[in-house]
Protein backbone atom coordinates (compact mmCIF):
# COMPACT_ATOMS: atom_id res chain seq x y z
CA UNK A 1 0.00 0.00 0.00
CA UNK A 2 2.75 2.52 0.95
CA UNK A 3 5.43 3.00 -1.72
CA UNK A 4 8.66 4.92 -1.62
CA UNK A 5 10.20 6.62 -4.64
CA UNK A 6 9.18 8.30 -7.85
CA UNK A 7 6.54 6.83 -10.12
CA UNK A 8 5.30 7.97 -13.52
CA UNK A 9 2.04 9.90 -13.12
CA UNK A 10 2.68 10.80 -9.47
CA UNK A 11 2.76 14.56 -10.16
CA UNK A 12 -0.69 14.36 -11.75
CA UNK A 13 -2.08 12.34 -8.85
CA UNK A 14 -0.68 14.71 -6.23
CA UNK A 15 -1.91 17.82 -8.07
CA UNK A 16 -5.37 16.35 -8.73
CA UNK A 17 -5.81 15.21 -5.12
CA UNK A 18 -4.85 18.62 -3.74
CA UNK A 19 -6.92 20.48 -6.33
CA UNK A 20 -10.05 18.42 -5.71
CA UNK A 21 -9.84 18.39 -1.90
CA UNK A 22 -9.08 22.08 -1.43
CA UNK A 23 -11.62 23.21 -4.02
CA UNK A 24 -14.39 21.15 -2.43
CA UNK A 25 -13.58 21.84 1.22
CA UNK A 26 -11.94 25.28 1.19
CA UNK A 27 -13.05 26.97 -2.03
CA UNK A 28 -9.53 27.14 -3.47
CA UNK A 29 -9.46 27.57 -7.24
CA UNK A 30 -7.29 26.53 -10.14
CA UNK A 31 -4.52 28.84 -8.86
CA UNK A 32 -3.84 26.46 -5.98
CA UNK A 33 -3.80 23.29 -8.08
CA UNK A 34 -1.44 24.97 -10.58
CA UNK A 35 0.83 26.08 -7.70
CA UNK A 36 0.99 22.51 -6.39
CA UNK A 37 1.76 21.14 -9.87
CA UNK A 38 4.41 23.78 -10.58
CA UNK A 39 6.22 23.46 -7.24
CA UNK A 40 5.95 19.68 -7.02
CA UNK A 41 7.13 19.38 -10.63
CA UNK A 42 10.14 21.54 -9.78
CA UNK A 43 10.93 19.28 -6.85
CA UNK A 44 10.66 16.13 -8.98
CA UNK A 45 13.14 17.58 -11.49
CA UNK A 46 15.75 18.18 -8.76
CA UNK A 47 14.95 15.31 -6.36
CA UNK A 48 17.99 13.77 -4.70
CA UNK A 49 18.41 10.16 -3.54
CA UNK A 50 18.10 11.14 0.14
CA UNK A 51 14.77 12.96 -0.33
CA UNK A 52 11.73 10.91 0.69
CA UNK A 53 8.82 10.48 -1.71
CA UNK A 54 5.95 8.44 -0.31
CA UNK A 55 2.70 7.52 -2.01
CA UNK A 56 -0.12 5.28 -0.87
CA UNK A 57 -2.07 3.06 -3.25
CA UNK A 58 -4.86 0.54 -3.23
CA UNK A 59 -4.27 -1.31 -6.47
CA UNK A 60 -4.04 1.50 -9.02
CA UNK A 61 -6.04 3.96 -6.87
CA UNK A 62 -4.01 6.83 -5.44
CA UNK A 63 -4.70 7.25 -1.72
CA UNK A 64 -2.20 9.89 -0.70
CA UNK A 65 1.29 11.35 -0.68
CA UNK A 66 3.96 12.92 1.47
CA UNK A 67 7.24 14.37 0.25
CA UNK A 68 10.17 15.20 2.46
CA UNK A 69 12.36 17.66 0.56
CA UNK A 70 15.80 17.69 2.16
CA UNK A 71 17.23 20.11 -0.43
CA UNK A 72 14.66 22.89 -0.76
CA UNK A 73 16.62 25.76 -2.36
CA UNK A 74 14.47 28.25 -0.43
CA UNK A 75 15.32 26.64 2.92
CA UNK A 76 18.97 25.53 2.99
CA UNK A 77 19.92 23.12 5.78
CA UNK A 78 16.27 22.55 6.68
CA UNK A 79 13.95 19.78 5.51
CA UNK A 80 10.54 20.73 4.09
CA UNK A 81 7.58 18.40 4.53
CA UNK A 82 5.36 18.97 1.49
CA UNK A 83 2.36 17.70 -0.47
CA UNK A 84 0.95 15.64 2.36
CA UNK A 85 -2.57 14.55 1.54
CA UNK A 86 -4.73 11.52 2.22
CA UNK A 87 -7.79 10.80 0.06
CA UNK A 88 -9.28 8.24 2.45
CA UNK A 89 -8.84 9.33 6.07
CA UNK A 90 -9.29 6.87 8.91
CA UNK A 91 -7.19 4.03 7.43
CA UNK A 92 -3.96 5.03 9.19
CA UNK A 93 -2.27 6.05 5.94
CA UNK A 94 -1.40 9.55 7.15
CA UNK A 95 0.04 8.25 10.41
CA UNK A 96 2.12 5.63 8.55
CA UNK A 97 3.51 8.26 6.18
CA UNK A 98 4.32 10.65 9.04
CA UNK A 99 6.07 7.85 10.96
CA UNK A 100 8.26 7.10 7.93
CA UNK A 101 8.97 10.80 7.43
CA UNK A 102 10.10 11.47 11.01
CA UNK A 103 12.20 8.29 10.99
CA UNK A 104 13.88 9.62 7.83
CA UNK A 105 14.37 13.04 9.45
CA UNK A 106 15.94 11.49 12.52
CA UNK A 107 18.29 9.44 10.33
CA UNK A 108 19.64 12.68 8.88
CA UNK A 109 19.29 14.77 12.07
CA UNK A 110 17.41 17.43 10.13
CA UNK A 111 15.20 20.19 11.44
CA UNK A 112 12.00 20.23 9.40
CA UNK A 113 9.22 22.70 8.69
CA UNK A 114 5.86 22.57 7.00
CA UNK A 115 3.27 25.16 6.10
CA UNK A 116 -0.45 24.69 6.41
CA UNK A 117 -3.36 26.84 7.51
CA UNK A 118 -5.74 27.15 10.44
CA UNK A 119 -8.74 24.83 10.23
CA UNK A 120 -7.03 21.59 9.19
CA UNK A 121 -7.44 20.24 12.72
CA UNK A 122 -6.89 16.51 12.06
CA UNK A 123 -3.64 17.27 10.23
CA UNK A 124 -2.50 19.60 13.02
CA UNK A 125 -3.09 16.91 15.64
CA UNK A 126 -1.00 14.50 13.59
CA UNK A 127 1.82 17.03 13.14
CA UNK A 128 1.90 17.72 16.87
CA UNK A 129 1.82 14.00 17.66
CA UNK A 130 5.05 13.65 15.66
CA UNK A 131 6.85 16.54 17.37
CA UNK A 132 5.96 19.52 15.17
CA UNK A 133 5.28 22.79 17.00
CA UNK A 134 3.41 25.83 15.71
CA UNK A 135 5.95 28.66 15.45
CA UNK A 136 4.15 31.26 13.33
CA UNK A 137 0.69 32.18 12.09
CA UNK A 138 -0.03 35.04 9.69
CA UNK A 139 -2.81 35.96 7.32
CA UNK A 140 -1.67 35.16 3.80
CA UNK A 141 -2.92 34.74 0.26
CA UNK A 142 0.00 32.65 -1.00
CA UNK A 143 -2.34 29.71 -1.66
CA UNK A 144 -4.76 31.76 -3.77
CA UNK A 145 -7.27 32.40 -0.97
CA UNK A 146 -6.90 34.36 2.24
CA UNK A 147 -6.10 31.95 5.09
CA UNK A 148 -4.34 32.03 8.45
CA UNK A 149 -1.15 30.36 7.21
CA UNK A 150 0.74 28.40 9.84
CA UNK A 151 4.35 27.28 10.03
CA UNK A 152 5.19 24.21 12.09
CA UNK A 153 8.72 23.07 12.91
CA UNK A 154 10.27 19.92 14.27
CA UNK A 155 13.75 20.60 15.60
CA UNK A 156 16.69 18.25 15.03
CA UNK A 157 16.82 14.60 15.88
CA UNK A 158 14.32 13.12 18.31
CA UNK A 159 16.45 10.00 18.66
CA UNK A 160 16.44 8.13 21.94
Amino acid sequence: MLKSGLKAGLLGNISAAHGAYYAKNWGFGVFFEAKVARECGGFLERAMPDDLVLSAWQGSDFLGSLILDLHDPDAPDTAHLRWFIVNQPGLGIGRAMMARAVQHLDQFGKTCFLTTFRGLDAARMLYEEFGFVLVDETESQTWGSVVAEQRFERVGCHCA
